[in-house]
């Protein structure tokens, strides 16, 4: 009777951190992480060897951007099961997220090594590739993980990617509708899908794309920033000012937007070299972090025939999506073209 009543005790313990866990779980889903990072750190105060709850903790510290606590929960995990590649994944996507993208490759070759057919971390060993430019290798693992037949649209959103950083945008058209056959709900897919189009020469499908995109998340700004600018080379001023309008009243001091609805009114354009070069200045000023202000100021010096609009266009080019395309194209009309 006693010891029936102690492994009673020993059992209902074990039980509660686990509905703690999954209770963290759902949290986690629905994005609130600070909540689900105080259950999680419950579940590992009451279970120290509950291997999940550690790992659960480690993966809310890299969402929350504290990737130091986030590493110590995860080596906790690692030494309570050296084998749950999960704990090595959530080490790799840690990795990755701070910018060390060796050491994440690090975790993630391991598990390839002992399971090839983790399609988890051949897209995530991609995702590091991608963001050393090592492009065809990313190809490669983003194909791989494709290849397992699961039903993440994402190793498709990222080989459209690829594709489009290799200049091959009809291959990530085609990528992209296997992701929307897998989720046409979700707006980063339809955005990736009209960046793809938009890149293969089909503006109208372009912004029909970005248009849903919007439609199911409004207060994305990338998406309406994105569509103002197709609309703008387009010739479409009406939406291209009425998207940045709504930017602005979202977010009223953001210098992208003012910059680009000061172009697109043709404030900036006075004719006065002296006054453009000086808009040039404050674009890079206010936006010198972002590829976009390269793509803007390259603009204002090829209109007001100042500087040299070529090797500003060119320090775009390290940009993804509309900006990108739009560098690319001036670069090679404009100044490849020329030579």
């Amino acid at each position: 009777m006693v010891a029936f009543e102690i492994f009673f005790c020993v059992a209902a313990s074990a039980q509660v951190p686990k509905s703690i866990v999954q209770e963290a779980g759902r949290l986690w889903q629905e994005g609130a992480f600070q909540k689900a990072k105080e259950l999680y750190q419950k579940a590992t105060e009451l279970s120290p060897g509950y291997a999940e709850a550690w790992i659960g903790l480690g993966a809310c510290h890299r969402k929350l951007n504290d990737f130091v606590a986030g590493r110590k929960a995860l080596k906790k995990a690692l030494r309570l099961d050296r084998n749950f590649s999960e704990s090595l994944i959530q080490r790799g996507l840690l990795e990755q997220e701070a910018g060390e993208n060796r050491r994440a490759k690090k975790f993630l070759r391991r598990i390839i090594r002992d399971d090839p057919n983790n399609a988890e971390a051949w897209l995530v060993n991609g995702i590091c590739e991608f963001r050393q430019s090592a492009f065809p290798k990313a190809l490669f693992s983003f194909s791989r993980a494709a290849d397992m037949g699961t039903f993440d649209p994402m190793p498709y959103v990222y080989l459209a990617r690829t594709y489009l950083k290799m200049n091959r945008p009809e291959e990530g058209e085609k990528a992209m509708m296997y992701a929307m056959i897998l989720n046409h709900l979700d707006p980063e897919i339809r955005y990736w899908s009209g960046v793809t189009k938009y890149a293969s020469g089909k503006t109208g499908e372009a912004l029909n794309e970005l248009e849903i995109a919007i439609g199911i998340s409004p207060g994305e700004k990338k998406y309406r920033f994105d569509r103002a600018a197709i609309a703008m080379e387009a010739g479409i001023a009406k939406t291209s000012v009425a998207d940045w309008d709504t930017i602005l009243m979202l977010d009223p001091g953001n210098p992208e937007a003012m910059l680009r609805k000061a172009m697109i009114s043709g404030e900036w354009e006075t004719g006065n070299r002296k006054m453009a070069a000086a808009f040039c200045r404050k674009t890079l000023k206010m936006n010198q972090d972002f590829p976009i202000a390269f793509l803007l100021a390259g603009d204002i010096q090829r209109n007001a025939g100042i500087g040299n609009p070529c090797k500003t266009w060119k320090k775009a080019l390290a940009a993804e999506g509309v900006t990108a395309i739009q560098a690319s194209h001036r670069f090679q009309e404009e100044c490849i073209g020329k030579k």
